[in-house]
């Protein structure tokens, strides 16, 4: 059987301050010395404008025609700009790509680099920005996308995708791991820490990648980690890997233990640091620990998300990690691994999913590729979401949520999310509730809250949905209600499907016992904590204590 791939972009800086943008990456990244392929007049045009740029001190910019490799090793970037040769196999170089196109005609061009500059001081036309949007979405899915729409190009976004997913079905269980063991010995790691948890080992899961890699890598497992990632374990994890000289991560499980291992490859690509003092946005380095990703949940879609989220129990809260960097190297998406998840944990993590898609394609954040990506998630999920939970060993339907779940990703850590992480986040914290419970429960009101500033995208999800006939059918302002009432039969018919497992209120979320965990007299705690969550500036309409209070009381 054979496996495929689906290779990601890189990273976008598009606006009129893209170019500014790049010193910035310059600077994280520790480049000084950078070869450029252009022409001459375009070399002095380019110099002229990085030369304005906040760019590291002491950074050199040095012509090179025609390419030498061993030249080139000798650099820390290649930027190609401005040229029409295209003899180069750039894709090769030794070095990282980073592309420069000086007009809208460069934009026919596919160019495989790890940082692309699209400058609108310098591409002006805002078609050819979009048009290209949409070709980078069809060389990474292999199929051009059905958004029917025009799409929209704010003044400045950010786009990264460097995670390179492989998937395999649900026959042929081998052949993935294969693929994890190649990149690996094409990274030269060969003494990986296995994580995950009591749950994935009891299902045999670990002992199986322990089989498979056990010719070509010295394994250590360690299957500890909490049902929520902490901040005191990834310390402790990171102490054990230094000490027993492990030099990589393979990540086995659900978000807490995909947010564990990037925890852990914090800490130890910057020094050591305790991982509370790396809590922030966008000022980590690349990381320089490797961890690979192998998700036994499609909810998270933590293996392409720039975001981890780790709870410090010394003060209570979930702590937020945003960088680029905290992609995986590679993520491989075994439906094999998820053929053990209890019916309603598939429902719950696929409306996570669901969750990242739709507040991503609605939210404050949205860009033109975080649209398509999320629009994509939104049409594999309504069609397989349901399927899955019902026929759990159908490959289609496996295979379908799985890459659903990892396109929400990257749609939303591109955009970020809104109200219902805002409050989701402090349920899980407050009341230690499941987060993929959460989320479908308060999607449907969140979006609700925010109807008045948010009909026309929300109107549109009605396509993938449900269908093109219904959204022409129905009045422009009943579109967007359509579209929640459809969330909320998907809530409904999964609850039938696992038999009253899959909540549609707060308070049928309940531990073992069958005790509800979420409780009246936690909400205004609940509403202190969301009140400091990350996403709430993201969310389109301003929230109020008083409006998180009213939420939790429509959903309880």
């Amino acid at each position: 059987m054979s496996i495929r791939t689906y290779p990601m972009p890189g990273t976008l800086l598009c606006g009129r301050a893209a170019l500014d943008q790049l010193g910035y990456e310059l600077e994280l990244r520790s480049w000084r010395r950078i070869a450029v392929l252009a022409d001459p007049k375009n070399f002095k045009l380019l110099r002229d404008k990085l030369s304005r740029i906040n760019r590291p001190q002491g950074t050199e910019l040095e012509l090179i025609d025609p390419i030498d490799d061993e030249r080139l090793a000798e650099y820390d970037a290649l930027i190609l700009s401005g040229t029409d040769r295209q003899g180069h196999d750039t894709s090769a170089s030794p070095i990282p790509l980073v592309w420069i196109p000086l007009s809208a005609s460069e934009l026919q061009r596919p160019v495989d680099a790890l940082i692309s500059v699209l400058d609108r001081r310098l591409i002006k036309d805002p078609e050819a920005v979009t048009s290209f949007c949409r070709r980078i979405f069809t060389s990474s899915l292999g199929e051009e996308s059905t958004y029917p729409f025009r799409l929209s190009t704010p003044v400045h976004f950010q786009f990264s995708a460097a995670c390179t997913l492989h998937q395999n079905s649900l026959t042929g269980e081998g052949d993935i791991l294969d693929s994890l063991a190649t990149r690996m010995q094409q990274d030269g790691v060969s003494k990986p820490l296995l994580l995950s948890d009591a749950g994935v080992a009891a299902a045999g899961l670990t002992d199986r990648v322990c089989a498979a890699l056990a010719e070509t890598a010295d394994l250590e497992l360690r299957s500890d980690v909490p049902p929520d990632s902490d901040t005191a374990l990834v310390d402790v994890l990171a102490e054990f890997c230094r000490e027993s000289g492990r030099d990589s991560l393979i990540a086995l499980g659900g978000g807490s233990v995909l947010d564990t291992a990037k925890g852990v490859a914090m800490v130890l690509s910057n020094g050591g640091s305790r991982l509370t003092q790396l809590e922030g946005s966008g000022h980590l380095p690349p990381l320089t620990y490797p961890w690979y990703a192998l998700p036994t949940t499609t909810g998270t879609g933590s293996e392409c998300t720039k975001a981890a989220v780790v709870s410090d129990a010394t003060v209570g809260r979930k702590l937020l990690f945003i960088s680029p960097v905290l992609q995986a190297r590679a993520a491989f998406l075994d439906t094999g691994m998820t053929k053990t998840l209890p019916p309603h944990i598939t429902a719950q993590t696929g409306m996570d999913a669901m969750c990242h898609a739709v507040e991503a394609f609605t939210g404050l954040g949205k860009n033109p590729l975080s649209d398509l990506f999320a629009w994509k998630a939104i049409e594999l999920l309504s069609v397989h979401l349901k399927q899955a939970v019902l026929h759990p060993d159908a490959e289609e339907h496996r295979s379908a949520t799985a890459l659903a779940s990892s396109l929400a990703g990257i749609a939303f850590s591109n955009s970020m999310v809104g109200m219902v992480h805002t409050v989701g986040h402090s349920l899980g914290a407050v009341c230690h509730a499941p987060h993929g419970a959460c989320m479908a429960v308060l999607l449907p009101r969140a979006l609700e809250f925010n109807l008045e500033l948010i009909q026309k995208p929300l109107g549109e999800l009605l396509i993938p949905l449900k269908d093109r006939p219904s959204y022409e059918e129905t009045l422009v302002s009943l579109r967007a209600p359509g579209a929640i009432s459809i969330l909320r039969g998907i809530n409904h018919a999964l609850k039938d499907a696992t038999d009253g497992r899959h909540p549609e209120r707060l308070r049928e979320i309940v531990d073992r016992d069958g005790k509800s965990l979420i409780r009246h007299q936690d909400f205004d705690r609940v509403a202190e904590t969301a009140l400091g969550d990350a996403s709430l500036v993201y969310n389109p309409r301003e929230i109020r204590t008083q409006d998180i209070i009213a939420v939790l009381e429509e959903s309880y």
